[in-house]
């Protein structure tokens, strides 16, 4: 069932050689987002952890390094009825997830790759009031996704909050989308913030309601210095739970 999967992806981190001009790229999301599975999402001690992978558990090749040379198979993942929910780490604005490097000497672009709303909505079919593959939740943790609110719609989410009672009185399948509504740093102590992450994380997964555990994440982490931030907001069902109709 794709709902006992979760997709997960991180970016990277692009960087400007000013002396030479070369573009780099740094995988410095990964302790992150392995921690975030290790011990949120999948982790054992649970009931009934979610799986990666096409159910085959939780590895270190398990989650997509989103790079140029892969995007055709990411998209062809998440257009995949083995999942149903989404974790996203790294770069994003309202219209895209991804990366790029700009000179702003000579403003221009040098290098970009991107995942746009369009892109993933023409793939699932979620377009209009049509939903082909609507996921039931989402969280593109990037600047600005939850802004505009083409993204969430690109799930078959809505861009507007409301209540699981909204999509019951409708006969359909309650969901949820989490993203920023504005530009955010990542604190400097990585742990710390996977600690904040997985406050969500393991709510969500023991059947907690997600605005509670949204709220308690962005309060807390081990020494108060790294909670989640608070342009994180939910669209659509903002009380979902893991087993909400």
């Amino acid at each position: 069932m794709g709902n006992d999967r979760f997709a997960v992806a991180r970016g990277e981190k692009a960087w400007l050689d000013k002396e030479t001009g070369a573009v780099g790229f740094v995988d410095n999301f990964h302790d992150i987002v392995n921690a975030v599975v290790d011990f949120g999402l999948c982790f054992p001690d649970f009931n009934f952890p979610y799986l990666l992978n096409h159910g085959q558990g939780w590895n270190t090749g398990s989650t997509f390094h989103f790079r140029k040379e892969n995007k055709v198979d990411f998209l062809n993942t998440l257009a995949s009825y083995d999942f149903s929910n989404f974790f996203w780490f790294g770069h994003g604005n309202p219209n895209s997830i991804g990366y790029g490097v700009y000179d702003y000497g000579l403003s221009k672009k040098l290098e970009s790759v991107g995942m746009t709303a369009e892109e993933i909505s023409g793939k699932l079919g979620n377009r209009g009031l049509k939903y082909n593959h609507p996921y039931r939740f989402v969280f593109l943790h990037g600047c600005s996704t939850a802004s505009g609110g083409a993204l969430s719609k690109a799930f078959g989410i809505p861009d507007y909050p409301v209540g699981v009672d909204y999509f019951s009185r409708r006969g359909r399948l309650a969901r949820a989308f989490i993203g920023l509504r504005d530009i955010c740093a990542i604190p400097d102590s990585e742990s710390e913030y996977a600690y904040a992450l997985n406050i969500l994380f393991v709510g969500w997964s023991t059947g907690g309601p997600l605005n509670h555990y949204l709220d308690v994440a962005k309060t807390r982490s081990p020494s108060n210095q790294s909670p989640l931030p608070p342009e994180a907001v939910i669209l659509g069902a903002v009380n979902l739970t893991r087993s909400s109709p």
